[in-house]
């Protein structure tokens, strides 16, 4: 059996959560591209990762011919040049939610895809995560009762960390916008 070809956009989740994910299926997949913010970044993460290519950026990546998948994991704002450029190349596409910052740009991609012959799915780490689940089942099984909107917002100690170096997430116009925590349920009696 082939092994699926995967190109990674960014150095900082794809590093830390999608290469490991990947790797954990070595005889089916391989992490064979990355790309980072510059040429030099990229080859730092690829001698470090034994990844085979470093990419100067995103289009380089996404025009390696036998790539069978892009993961698209850089800051939100970049995501939906990088998605229109890989849909233009046909590349099956994993890409880190948002996948897009309005509901417009969701019709544009949404309409772009209609034919689309790959895969494009967003990522979505909590989705199998035990709360999530456990939330989940309970709304499932009625012990909430008949539910109309869940808002939900994870908070992590990693951001409160006073002595913590900016990050991208932090920015509400870098992230896409920012949230607070709590999580609501609104229900009938």
């Amino acid at each position: 059996m082939k092994k699926i070809k995967i190109g990674i956009i960014g150095t900082s989740v794809g590093i830390r959560t999608h290469l490991k994910g990947f790797r954990y299926f070595q005889d089916e997949a391989e992490v064979y591209a990355i790309a980072g913010s510059s040429l030099e970044r990229s080859r730092e993460f690829s001698k470090e990762y034994d990844i085979p290519v470093a990419c100067a950026d995103y289009k380089e990546l996404c025009d390696i011919e036998d790539l069978d998948l892009v993961c698209i994991t850089t800051p939100n704002k970049f995501h939906r040049e990088m998605l229109l450029y890989a849909i233009s190349k046909n590349k099956n596409i994993i890409c880190e939610k948002p996948m897009v910052d309005t509901l417009e740009e969701a019709k544009e991609i949404n309409q772009i895809t209609k034919n689309y012959n790959k895969i494009l799915i967003i990522d979505h780490q909590l989705r199998f995560n035990p709360y999530i689940l456990k939330i989940k089942k309970m709304i499932n099984n009625g012990t909430l009762g008949k539910i109309y909107n869940v808002h939900l917002n994870q908070q992590g100690t990693g951001f409160t960390n006073e002595d913590a170096t900016w990050s991208w997430s932090f920015d509400g116009e870098e992230s896409g916008g920012s949230s607070c925590n709590g999580l609501s349920f609104y229900r009938l009696n």
